[in-house]
């Protein structure tokens, strides 16, 4: 359950980015994990299916890309569509 206010956060910088380009809709999220943040991908997804429910963000495709040995969670891009 570490994975609850990474995601929140991440949902939140998305909304953002979104709203910072005026964004009709996100079509895509990006993010790359460290290996050893423990997080799983099934709760990276289900955490952000609630996060974006109701938002700018909600049904764009989530890219998650888990990689070395690091303790990171970082948005790597927003696709949107203007």
């Amino acid at each position: 359950m570490h994975e609850h206010h990474a995601v929140e956060h991440l949902v939140k910088q998305v909304i953002k980015t979104a709203a910072d380009n005026k964004a009709k809709s996100v079509t895509k999220v990006s993010i790359t994990v460290g290996n050893l943040t423990g997080f799983k991908e099934d709760w990276i997804k289900s955490y952000y299916n609630q996060f974006a429910k109701g938002t700018i963000a909600e049904g764009a495709e989530l890219d998650i890309h888990f990689e070395g040995p690091g303790k990171e969670f970082l948005l790597k891009d927003v696709e949107i569509e203007n």
